[in-house]
């Protein structure tokens, strides 16, 4: 979480991502990935067997055209982010992945920190 990763590094990443197949929460909260950098990630990871949770970020272009970097969660574009949050749960029941929490928040779900692991 918040280590600056783009699409691009995100793309680089995958390879390593789908051989881990005990992954059980991916945790990317805090990267400025887009909306098709998370459907990329959504459909590579979908295959991981245990995969059961993801925190992921607000999509860089569900935010206010105003403020192209926002500084705090005001900013976001709901009906952006609705659409957005819409397709990723669509294409989760269409992998039949629908088990699968994917969630912007820290604090539902369980997410264990890194003491837990």
């Amino acid at each position: 979480m918040e280590c600056r990763l783009t699409d691009a590094g995100l793309e680089v990443l995958l390879p390593a991502v789908r051989r881990c197949a005990q992954l059980r929460c991916l945790g990317l909260f805090g990267n400025p990935l887009t909306t098709p950098g998370l459907q990329t990630l959504l459909r590579e990871t979908a295959a991981l067997p245990d995969l059961r949770l993801v925190v992921y970020p607000y999509p860089v272009d569900c935010y206010s055209r105003e403020r192209p970097r926002p500084p705090c969660d005001d900013a976001v574009d709901e009906e952006r982010f609705a659409a957005a949050s819409a397709e990723l749960r669509r294409m989760l029941v269409s992998a039949g992945r629908a088990d699968v929490v994917w969630t912007t928040s820290l604090c539902r779900h369980g997410a264990p920190d890194c003491f837990d692991l």
